[in-house]
């Protein structure tokens, strides 16, 4: 993270934003890709960027010195990058460890519907379906060491998932997509 002060009206605001994809949160990735770049500048499309990334409104944002928005537009370049994960088996949520279910060929009638759903709802884009996804891929182990069966219920994960880093579930979404079962 890299933190920069901001002084507005003798007020000084600490502005701290994410150096690279290993800092910046699934729900921010979403909102990332979300941006409606349709006729807004590169300027504004960097201060909506930088909303989402610090957590300040545009407004304040767009009351940096010249100086302190080509630091920060300078920073924060890693978001035209692709992002780079590691294949995990697991992820930490709390204090609590969610495994990620390998088994595509082997997808309920309940996940399968859901999958679909979830994709059709969010016309096709993976990125702004990931949140509701991890709630499908994401499970813990029963004390037998099998994994939760999937249930209607687990949808109410979707907000815990989406403080997760980005990169610590993106290769979940790429081992789906590849049909890498192994």
């Amino acid at each position: 993270m890299i933190n920069i002060n901001l002084d507005i009206d003798g007020e000084v605001t600490q502005l701290s934003t994410p150096q690279e994809w290993a800092e910046v949160t699934v729900g921010q990735s979403i909102r990332i890709n979300s941006i409606d770049k349709e006729g807004k500048s590169e300027l504004a499309l960097i201060v909506s960027i930088l909303s989402i990334l610090t957590g300040i409104e545009e407004e304040i944002l767009w009351m940096l010195s010249p100086e302190q928005f080509m630091e920060l537009s300078e920073v924060i370049k890693f978001t035209n990058q692709e992002i780079v994960g590691t294949k995990v088996d697991s992820v930490m949520v709390g204090e609590e460890e969610y495994f990620l279910k390998k088994d595509f060929e082997k997808l309920t009638l309940g996940e399968i519907i859901s999958i679909e759903t979830i994709m059709k709802q969010s016309d096709g884009n993976l990125t702004d379906a990931m949140g509701k996804l991890l709630c499908i891929f994401l499970r813990k182990k029963k004390p037998n060491g099998n994994l939760e069966t999937f249930r209607n219920s687990f949808m109410d994960r979707e907000e815990q998932f989406m403080d997760l880093k980005i990169t610590d579930v993106n290769n979940v979404f790429i081992f789906f997509l590849d049909g890498n079962h192994s």
